[in-house]
């Protein structure tokens, strides 16, 4: 029988038991949390990246422990939960070369007994997509869980090719034996939904959701890389796609259309000839889906403008890595 050592902080989780499965969970967490003596720090993905790149959503790994000494929030537990995902939004497709998870805890009962790590698609490209088709499965035994350090999963010759959006995780039936994962401190999540689990009723749900608010990642991480190609790169699915307005040329507006592809903080702005700024007509954070806007010709000071060329400027801000397109208009009088 194994336990881990003593460098994990337990965190408390109010739980309300439901009367059935049939109902909705009503789970709740608050938390404790200590850093353990590896330095932590939040990896994503520049744009044109076309190495080996490491995408790591942590900060501060903490341990959730279910009320009662009942199980854990990120693992087994008296609900009789059977898998656990992160998701990742990479923003383009690439080919998964390793994954790493870390594991807080883990008991074993008799004879260690057997979980699968997985990795699968995202059902779509929305915030809420759940987890989707298996990709990748592979095998190991509670015994073989390093509690002191990250398990390393290398997929060299798998091929394990993945979409823009991908989840890794553990899953498990029927097993005796108890263990816990490592999740981020609350409200370290982006409210991006990244984490999830599988009821034993087969349904799917978000930490966020799932957990009365917990707004977390589990700690996860992957290495993707992606070909040098000219063909491949061709096919790359970009964090955005910005549409050329319509009507263009035009005289008293116009319609401005983009495609998210992943959360980001976004910039929308006009600007002149010149390189003037006319009008920013949105600044703030996206989510995947389909966004419009309409110019109306007017500038910052509610004005008019001349007819001339214009360019329509959209700025995308994911952690840092910046990047930016844009489109020539024209407006006649």
């Amino acid at each position: 029988m194994h336990t881990s050592k003593s460098l994990c902080l337990l965190a408390i989780v109010s739980l309300f038991v439901f009367s059935s499965f049939a109902q909705y969970e009503n789970r709740s967490a608050t938390e404790l949390s200590t850093k353990r003596s590896v330095d932590y720090n939040r990896k994503s993905l520049p744009e044109e990246n076309l190495g080996d790149t490491t995408i790591f959503y942590g900060n501060a790994p903490t341990l959730y422990k279910v009320q009662g000494d009942s199980g854990w929030v990120a693992g087994t537990n008296l609900f009789g939960d059977v898998a656990k995902w992160q998701r990742f939004d990479v923003g383009q497709s690439s080919l998964l070369k390793s994954f790493s998870i870390y594991f807080g805890t883990y008991k074993i009962v008799n004879t260690a007994d057997q979980i699968q790590v997985t990795v699968r698609e995202a059902a779509g490209s929305g915030p809420t997509d759940a987890p989707g088709n298996l990709l990748y499965s592979d095998d190991m035994t509670v015994d073989q869980m390093d509690t002191l350090d990250k398990n390393t999963f290398s997929l060299a010759g798998e091929n394990v090719n993945v979409p823009a959006s991908f989840y890794i995780g553990v899953e498990w039936e029927g097993i005796d034996d108890s263990f816990s994962l490592y999740l981020d401190q609350a409200d370290n999540g982006d409210s991006a939904y990244r984490a999830w689990e599988k009821w034993s009723d087969g349904s799917l749900h978000p930490f966020l959701i799932a957990w009365s608010g917990l707004d977390t990642d589990l700690f996860i991480e992957a290495t993707v890389s992606y070909a040098t190609d000219s063909k491949y790169k061709a096919n790359i699915q970009k964090p955005f796609a910005l549409k050329q307005n319509y009507p263009n040329p035009f005289y008293t507006s116009t319609t401005i259309e983009f495609h998210m592809v992943i959360k980001s903080d976004v910039v929308l702005e006009i600007y002149n000839i010149k390189g003037e700024r006319i009008k920013q007509l949105y600044n703030g954070t996206l989510f995947p889906d389909k966004y419009k806007f309409t110019w109306d010709c007017i500038d910052e000071n509610g004005r008019f403008v001349s007819s001339g060329v214009y360019y329509i400027v959209l700025t995308n801000d994911r952690n840092g890595f910046i990047s930016q397109v844009k489109k020539k208009m024209f407006l006649l009088k």
